[in-house]
Formats: C-alpha cells, sequence, structure tokens
C-alpha cells in the first residue's frame, strides 16, 4: 500500500478560501473588450469556419499578460477563473461563440468529449427527462463530475428563466478528505474499474473499456488529479453492466469506488463546516 499525504497548495482550496466571490472574478475591461472586438474582426477577414480558426486568428498580443495569468491560474493556481463582462447588448451569439473559441486557442487544444464530435456543445434541452440523452442536453439535474478533457469553459449566453446555479469543487480538496476519512478506498479508486461505453465508444471497439480507469490518477511525478477519460462519479450501472459483458466480476472494487462515490457526494453537498463546493449563477 502506497504511503499518500495530504495535497497543499491553492488548488486545494474550499470555499470558505473566498472571502466572496470577488475573490476569483476578473471583470473584464475596455481594454479587454477592444482586444476581443479586433480578433473578431481579423478572424472574420479570414474568413475560416469557426471550428478551423486557429490562434493566429484570434491573436489577442494587447492582452497577452492578462491571459497568461489566466492560463497560469487554471493550469497552475486554484484551478478556474471566472470573467464577467461579455456585453449580450455589444456582441451576436456568433461573436461570443468566435470569442470563447479564441479564447480556448489561447489555453489549449480544441478536442470533443461528444460522440456527436462537437467541440463546442450547446446546453439546450432537446431531450427533457430522457436520460439517454447526454446531461446538458436534457432537463435532469446534472451533478458533479469530471470531464474527459483537462480544461473545459463555459459560456452563458442566455441566463436563465429560473435555477441555473453552477457548481465547482478542488478535486484535491476532495481527495483529501478521502485521505482522512476514509484512506482505505484510496488504492481501489487509484486502481480503477473498467467502465461500460454505453454505446459511446467508436466504431470496432469494446463496449467497455478494455483496462481498467482510475477514478483519481497519480502521473509520475504530479500529484493526484481527475481523471481524463472517464466521469469521476462510479455509478452503480456503469461498473455493473462493465461487470457483466466483460464477464470479470468486479463486486471488491466496486463496493470501494461506490463507497468512495457517497464520501465524495456527501462532501460535495454538505453546505457547513467543511463544504468543499462553490455554487454560482451564470450570467454576463
Amino acid at each position: 500500500m502506497m504511503i499518500r499525504k495530504p495535497l497543499t497548495g491553492r488548488s486545494a482550496w474550499r470555499p470558505s478560501d473566498f472571502a466572496s466571490p470577488d475573490a476569483y472574478t476578473t471583470a473584464l475591461t475596455e481594454a479587454h473588450l477592444a482586444a476581443f472586438d479586433a480578433a473578431l474582426g481579423t478572424a472574420r477577414a479570414g474568413g475560416r469556419a469557426l471550428e478551423h480558426a486557429t490562434i493566429s486568428d484570434f491573436a489577442l498580443d494587447a492582452i497577452a499578460a492578462d491571459l497568461a495569468m489566466w492560463r497560469a491560474e487554471v493550469l497552475h493556481g486554484r484551478g478556474f477563473v471566472v470573467l464577467r463582462g461579455l456585453d449580450r447588448a455589444r456582441y451576436t451569439e456568433d461573436a461570443l461563440a468566435t470569442i470563447f473559441w479564441g479564447l480556448g486557442l489561447h489555453l489549449g487544444r480544441a478536442v470533443s468529449q461528444s460522440p456527436m464530435g462537437d467541440r463546442i456543445g450547446h446546453v439546450t434541452d432537446v431531450g427533457g427527462q430522457d436520460r439517454r440523452e447526454r446531461a446538458y442536453r436534457n432537463s435532469r439535474e446534472l451533478t458533479m463530475h469530471t470531464d474527459r478533457c483537462d480544461v473545459i469553459g463555459m459560456l452563458c449566453v442566455t441566463k436563465a428563466m429560473r435555477g441555473g446555479v453552477s457548481a465547482y469543487a478542488s478535486a484535491h480538496t476532495v481527495y483529501n478528505e478521502i485521505l482522512a476519512t476514509r484512506p482505505d478506498l484510496l488504492d481501489p479508486l487509484f486502481a480503477g474499474l473498467r467502465y461500460h461505453r454505453r454505446g459511446e465508444q467508436l466504431p470496432g471497439e469494446p463496449a467497455i473499456t478494455p483496462e481498467p480507469v482510475p477514478i483519481p490518477q497519480e502521473p509520475a511525478g504530479a500529484t493526484p488529479r481527475e481523471p481524463a477519460s472517464a466521469s469521476a462519479r462510479p455509478a452503480p450501472d456503469v461498473l455493473d453492466m462493465g461487470s457483466v459483458v466483460s464477464g470479470m466480476p468486479a463486486a471488491r472494487y466496486a463496493a470501494a469506488a461506490i463507497a468512495g462515490a457517497v464520501v465524495v457526494a456527501g462532501l460535495l453537498h454538505r453546505r457547513k463546516r467543511r463544504g468543499v463546493r462553490v455554487d454560482f449563477s451564470y450570467r454576463w
């Protein structure tokens, strides 16, 4: 059994670390908006389709220092930034999509995490309460989870008529809580389980993952992080389906993983002294 230690640093934050939302929010200035306006002009003149645009099509040299700071905060700081001030009256929906895409190009390489292949996903209710529809395309609550990519961006185009609360938590803080309360769960969680892909695998690929997928993962020389290829919520149905199809009983590891999920869920939804979840509503 590996001897594990608590993670420290700004990435292991709690909501109580922030005096107010202003502590993690950057208000965009006219200088930022002017830089976006100039980049929009360049992108339009280039004539490329949005998802074919490159970083040279959306140059932001005038605010390069701020971009570097935001990127460093996401990758090496607390893990997220909130930008406010994209005036909906100033920009059309197409212009907002271009700004969103352009900013993303300065943070990394755009990939799809959907079998539909979209790299900009529109959060729209097209499936109602249908569990088979992807979570951002139905009206069901989307519970705490991780995404398959390393960095994800969210942009509010239209404020919710009601609700619309989003929640985020530090994976490092969740790890610390499991280490403090149920350290016996960590080895099975790091070992991982085989997941049923629920029909989202590529043609010719198996229905379940060929190898166990860690819940958290621990790259050599790095600190534990959330998984890059599966949800951090080890849902019982996904584990059971993987076990049945593969013919490999997963009861021992599944029990530990599900117990770990219960611990994590309790931490994420607890709102008192040891809460780890920060809530806010998307707006402009």
